[in-house]
């Protein structure tokens, strides 16, 4: 792999306003320090490993006053899809399958290798669709988010 490709604090904002369908207030240096647990320490690498960290490092900051699960969920599909690897998971299987990581996050990478499948990367002049990919990741996925919305703690934002 050439490069790694990330998502932005606005991607995530704009994932926010997808699923949780209304403006939520916002803490801005805990959303920019979640989005950033996409990247490695030192040299950014392994995907995978910057996966683990993302998908239990969003939730952990908690940016968004509702719908921080759902976010990193869906943040965490659309990481690997940028970055030519999908998860072999139906919506029936994936809210068990990440409350499972949630709960071990030490064993996060390895959840997430083990059920890793290669994904064919369809860039415009070297860029994934980004925003393309996230609508996809919401499609694919709509029972998993809707709860993950709907049960998800309620952040304390200062």
């Amino acid at each position: 792999m050439a490069q790694i490709n990330y998502l932005t604090v606005q991607d995530m904002m704009w994932l926010n306003l997808q699923l949780t369908k209304s403006t939520q207030k916002w803490d801005y240096a805990r959303l920019e320090e979640g989005v950033f647990y996409q990247y490695g320490h030192g040299k950014s690498t392994d995907v995978v490993a910057q996966a683990g960290r993302f998908i239990t490092g969003f939730v952990k900051m908690a940016p968004f006053a509702k719908g921080n699960e759902a976010c990193a969920f869906a943040g965490l599909v659309a990481f690997l899809l940028m970055n030519g690897k999908d998860l072999h998971l139906t919506d029936a299987e994936a809210l068990a399958w990440v409350r499972d990581v949630w709960e071990h996050p030490s064993d996060a990478s390895a959840k997430i290798e083990v059920k890793l499948e290669a994904h064919d990367l369809h860039t415009h002049h070297g860029t994934p669709d980004t925003r393309g990919i996230l609508h996809e990741v919401v499609a694919r996925f709509p029972e998993t988010l809707k709860t993950l919305v709907e049960e998800g703690r309620v952040a304390t934002l200062i």
